[in-house]
C-alpha cells in the first residue's frame, strides 16, 4: 500500500509530464537557429523508447486529433506550466501568451501548427541530442558534400537562402572561417 502511495496517479504523472515539455519547449525557444535546425534534422530519424511518452504527450496536446498542435491546443496544454515560470528560457513572466512565442519558434515549416518531427525536436532531452553519436549524425547531414565541415553552400543547400545560411554560420563560425567544423558544431549543441 506504501508503494502505491509513493507513486503518482495518472494524472499526477501527466502533469509532470506536460510540465516538463513545457520547460524543454521553453528552452528551445531560447535556441539560437543552427541548433534548432539541428533538432529538427534530429527528429527525422528519432524512435524508440524515448520518444513513447512524448508521443503519448503530443496526443494528449492534440485535442482534436489531427495530427498537429494549433496555438489554441498549446495553450489550452501548457500555459497552466508556463504561467508562473521566471526561468522559462526566454519566456517572461508577465508574458500573456506565452503558447504564441513558443508556436513561433516550433513551427518550423511557417504554417500555425506543430507537426510530430517539429514537437519531438522542441522536446527531445538534452542528455539523448547531445549523445556523440546524434551529434555526428546530425552534422554530417548539414555537411551535404561530406567535406568535414558545414559550408555556406552546404547550408544554402538546406536553406534555400544565403542571407538564412550566413546567419546559422555565424551561430556557431567560432575561427571565423565561414564554415562550421565538428568541434566548433559540439561546442554549438552543447551550450545551454
Amino acid at each position: 500500500a506504501a508503494e502505491a502511495l509513493a507513486r503518482p496517479s495518472a494524472a499526477e504523472g501527466d502533469a509532470v509530464a506536460m510540465g516538463a515539455v513545457a520547460r524543454r519547449m521553453s528552452r528551445f525557444v531560447a535556441m539560437g537557429k543552427l541548433k534548432r535546425l539541428a533538432l529538427n534534422v534530429l527528429a527525422q530519424d528519432m524512435s524508440g523508447a524515448e520518444l513513447t511518452q512524448l508521443r503519448d504527450v503530443f496526443a494528449e496536446i492534440d485535442a482534436d486529433g489531427s495530427g498537429t498542435i494549433t496555438t489554441a491546443e498549446l495553450r489550452s496544454a501548457l500555459e497552466p506550466h508556463l504561467a508562473h515560470r521566471q526561468e522559462s528560457g526566454g519566456l517572461e513572466n508577465v508574458d500573456r501568451d506565452a503558447a504564441q512565442k513558443l508556436m513561433a519558434a516550433v513551427d518550423v515549416s511557417g504554417d500555425q501548427q506543430i507537426d510530430y518531427r517539429e514537437f519531438i525536436a522542441a522536446t527531445i532531452q538534452r542528455q539523448l541530442y547531445l549523445r556523440e553519436e546524434n551529434v555526428r549524425k546530425v552534422f554530417e547531414h548539414l555537411d551535404v558534400d561530406s567535406s568535414g565541415e558545414i559550408s555556406v553552400e552546404n547550408l544554402v543547400a538546406i536553406t534555400g537562402s544565403e542571407a538564412r545560411a550566413m546567419e546559422l554560420i555565424g551561430e556557431a563560425d567560432l575561427d571565423h572561417s565561414k564554415t562550421i567544423s565538428y568541434d566548433e558544431f559540439k561546442a554549438l549543441m552543447e551550450k545551454t
